[in-house]
């Protein structure tokens, strides 16, 4: 301040001032999505016994699936994952329970896989999201046809629609049983997803 009370701004101190300002918003914001990012981690229910590398496996195939079908989130977040060193197949949803149960040990690849075919049922079963009807038009079924039968693995819907979520979060088919996803139906996933 002059002596006579009045304000002298300098230029340079508005520039200062514009650009703290920005820092502040922008640091306000990394804050906040680190929170959020946080809290979302948080979110990850598995097992205590959980082996630790697949407890690293499953909070990233965790955090792939949001990033790739954020609307998922939520959904994805609640589903509990564990391992068994005994199961008939590699997975297994208990939409009961809404827990995911993979069979370890395994590849890191196929256990990708595994862990997001899984929880394609939960959003399917233990959320009711999967958008049925477009899919089944999609993959070219017949009117009519059941979510859930089929005359064989690779020709029911519901185990189609786990591969289709499958391949967009991870970019794999499974190798084992792999199944025919058109473009369109890539897109669906996509759409509904996002």
């Amino acid at each position: 301040m002059a002596a006579d009370n009045t304000i002298v701004v300098c230029p340079s101190d508005i520039t200062r001032s514009a650009n703290r300002g920005i820092f502040d918003l922008v640091l306000r914001r990394l804050l906040l999505m680190g929170l959020v990012l946080v809290s979302l981690a948080s979110c990850s229910s598995f097992e205590d016994s959980l082996p630790p590398d697949l407890a690293v496996v499953v909070d990233e195939v965790r955090s792939e699936m949001i990033t790739a079908l954020p609307r998922l989130a939520e959904c994805v977040s609640e589903a509990t994952i564990e391992h068994a060193w005994e199961l008939d197949d590699r997975a297994q949803y208990l939409p009961e329970s809404g827990t995911v149960i993979v069979r370890v040990p395994a590849t890191e690849p196929q256990l990708r896989v595994s862990i997001v075919h899984e929880l394609a049922y939960h959003v399917d079963l233990g959320c009711e999201l999967a958008p049925r009807r477009a899919f089944l038009k999609s993959q070219g079924f017949v009117h009519g046809t059941t979510w859930k039968d089929g005359p064989s693995w690779e020709q029911t819907p519901s185990e189609q629609f786990a591969v289709a979520v499958a391949l967009v979060v991870t970019g794999s088919n499974d190798s084992l049983r792999p199944v025919t996803i058109d473009e369109d139906t890539d897109a669906l996933i996509k759409k509904w997803g996002s």
